[in-house]
């Protein structure tokens, strides 16, 4: 997206030109220029049009997957706007080490990122929106202001490189969506049978040779509040499977990466965590679910681990 937006807007970016179409999966360095007026009105003006077209409450600003190789280390103006802001000296984010996550790098150029985020966060609160954010939004300590510490505007963030950011959130009062990849990403292979589908990006192989992958009994047995207080549940909205579909190429091949995994996650957001049982799950799908599969013409996959 970041890449297409900038060879329809040239003079986005920190760079501003030699940009070109992103043909593959990954990320890239080249990204909207925070240092730059032009850019945060333009995300704002990108804003108003989604605002115009959709109703929806909350709105998905993204905000993952900026790479340590961003230009805003490097760029003039996201220099400058880094010392008008004041923010100060990289840190690692102690409390949630404390917690017992993991370490979290807060770098100069991360702390910019989340200061444009907080303005987007303020911008559509004034339209009546909410944000949500990949967990990337929560990294900070203090969010660039101590006095508002972990004040998140009413948005949400979603957790998706393990459970533990949305967990973190969770319990500082902030709404959260559960999607780890280790139970949710449904582009990993199922299996490690020869030939299974899925050695895309989010998997790099057999789980054997360094790959992953994302089982049945994975997708179903987990707890997407495991460990936070009960006080603090109701903060966890639902969870989220995802697919990716850089290297899906039909919609067969998209089914059977979704099915019969995606019927896993239906249970983990809508069963009680006491009523679960993977015996009586795998013995339905057994007896009716893959029946269903069958008359609508579905391709799925038919044994599981």
């Amino acid at each position: 997206m970041q890449i297409q937006l900038q060879v329809i807007q040239l003079d986005r970016g920190c760079v501003g030109s030699g940009y070109s179409v992103w043909t593959t999966a990954g990320t890239s360095p080249d990204v909207l220029c925070l240092g730059k007026d032009r850019d945060f009105t333009f995300v704002k003006a990108v804003l108003d049009e989604i605002i115009d077209i959709f109703p929806s409450e909350y709105i998905h600003i993204g905000g993952d997957e900026v790479p340590s190789t961003v230009k805003w280390k490097t760029c003039d103006d996201c220099l400058d706007m880094i010392d008008d802001l004041g923010i100060g000296a990289e840190f690692t984010n102690t409390e949630m080490e404390s917690l017992g996550y993991s370490k979290i790098a807060v770098t100069k150029a991360t702390r910019l990122q989340y200061y444009f985020m907080k303005q987007i966060r303020a911008y559509l609160a004034s339209k009546g929106r909410k944000v949500i954010t990949w967990q990337e939004g929560i990294n900070d300590e203090y969010d660039l202001d101590q006095v508002d510490g972990y004040d998140y505007g009413g948005g949400m963030i979603e957790s998706w490189t393990s459970a533990s950011r949305g967990l973190f959130a969770a319990k500082k009062g902030i709404d959260a969506i559960m999607a780890p990849t280790w139970g949710c990403y449904f582009d990993i292979r199922q299996t490690d049978t020869a030939g299974e589908p899925g050695d895309g990006p989010n998997n790099g192989g057999s789980s054997s040779n360094g790959g992953r992958k994302v089982t049945l009994t994975n997708a179903y047995d987990w707890n997407p509040v495991s460990s936070i207080p009960v006080a603090n549940q109701i903060y966890v909205k639902g969870v989220e499977c995802a697919i990716w579909t850089e290297y899906i190429s039909t919609l067969e091949q998209l089914e059977y990466m979704l099915l019969p995994r995606m019927a896993a996650t239906s249970e983990v957001g809508w069963t009680p965590q006491e009523n679960k049982s993977f015996s009586r799950f795998t013995g339905s799908l057994e007896a009716k679910q893959f029946d269903i599969y069958d008359t609508l013409g579905y391709n799925y996959r038919p044994t599981y681990e």
